[in-house]
């Protein structure tokens, strides 16, 4: 027993006793090793950000290039921008920009400016001292303090106002801060933090705008990490569309459910101008009618649209013509497909279709008139049900 427990303190992953080598031997060691993938997996994090965003899937030379130029950054301690359309998959770059680090096993502090209001977010990344402000009854430390040894990361990095933006840009210069409404005879706190920052917009066009201060953008910009879309990397389409499959699939505890052949090649002929996020999202949408063990083109209803000469969706069209359309026309035209062919399964029913969607009824009803939907036009009402 002594053996025993000094052996699992100095980190071995299990003991097995002479006597019972040849009973129980190999399934703990298949056990050991199955935990060490585990371990090593992208989707294990200790504060769960690779859980929630999946695992680094690529085929394609274009990700292999991104592969090798994070490995590259991880080897350093370089502050980074990361740019890249909405749903490229930001958000895992720089989680595996801090995995491959020497810095993994710190913490990875992602920064929700979207949960924040404008008046919050200095607050959260430098923290406060108590009265700093009203509602301010005990101090708190900031993001950048939670992150310390580790990595900050900040998307959408064009909505700090640009008060936060100097205070920022000062902090990766002299990696000091000050919490709002410190007594300025304290000395700033030293900190040990890699800045990542993300935006899907082109930098150079905020800093004509006036979205972004000069000196933020040559600081942040020297060590840029560019994702290109999933138009632009075809390759990777089936084994993304097999890994969320699987991913969604044993999440519910379902069945196998595989892709017609028709619907991968599909897959490939759209341009998906949502990105992985879109193709991600698509996926959860069909298993909800899933119902035979196969997805085929009825699952996607945008696909379908695009397949047919008709009414080929703005993306589809736009690619012909050897040019793409905005991100919104898409996404109006993805939306409008997918409550369409929701409304016609659920037979007019709008609080079957919302359970199925994971919406509520109003929120339904306020999508349908946002896109000017006739539920009549499509089902009339003596199929509806």
């Amino acid at each position: 027993m002594e053996t025993s427990a000094e052996s699992m303190r100095l980190g071995a992953p299990d003991f097995v006793s002479k006597g019972s080598i040849q009973e129980v031997l190999p399934t703990k060691l298949r056990r050991a090793l199955a935990r060490r993938v585990l371990d090593s997996s992208p989707a294990v994090s200790h504060d769960g950000f690779g859980e929630c965003h999946g695992r680094f899937v690529f085929a394609s030379d274009a990700m292999k290039r991104v592969h090798f130029e994070i490995s590259r950054l991880a080897n350093t301690n370089f502050d980074v921008l990361i740019v890249g359309e909405t749903g490229v998959g930001k958000d895992l770059c720089a989680y595996e920009i801090h995995r491959r680090s020497a810095r993994k096993d710190k913490p990875f502090v992602p920064l929700a400016l979207r949960a924040l209001s404008e008046s919050l977010i200095e607050s959260e990344l430098f923290g406060h001292e108590r009265g700093a402000f009203s509602g301010a009854e005990k101090a708190k430390p900031g993001k950048l303090e939670a992150a310390d040894g580790g990595t900050l990361y900040i998307p959408e990095v064009f909505s700090l106002t640009e008060t936060v933006q100097l205070k920022l840009l000062q902090f990766m210069q002299y990696k000091s801060i000050a919490r709002v409404g410190q007594d300025s005879r304290r000395p700033e706190t030293k900190l040990d933090v890699r800045v990542i920052v993300a935006t899907n917009e082109i930098p150079e066009e905020a800093v004509r705008k006036g979205r972004m201060r000069k000196d933020f953008y040559h600081r942040i910009s020297g060590v840029r990490l560019s994702i290109p879309p999933l138009r632009e990397r075809l390759e990777d389409i089936p084994l993304l569309a097999d890994y969320f499959l699987d991913k969604h699939t044993q999440s519910q505890g379902d069945h196998k459910v595989i892709f017609m052949p028709e619907l991968l090649a599909a897959m490939g002929a759209y341009p998906w101008p949502g990105n992985v996020r879109e193709l991600e999202n698509a996926i959860k949408s069909a298993l909800t009618f899933a119902e035979n063990g196969h997805l085929s083109m009825e699952d996607f209803p945008l696909l379908s649209a695009c397949s047919t000469d008709a009414a080929p969706c703005h993306a589809c069209l736009a690619q012909r013509e050897g040019s793409l359309s905005s991100y919104r026309a898409a996404q109006e035209q993805f939306r409008r497909a997918y409550i369409e062919n929701l409304l016609r399964r659920a037979g007019g029913n709008i609080p079957r279709a919302a359970g199925w969607a994971g919406l509520t009824g109003p929120g339904l009803r306020k999508l349908i008139k946002e896109l000017g939907i006739h539920v009549e036009k499509i089902v009339p009402p003596f199929q509806a049900s």
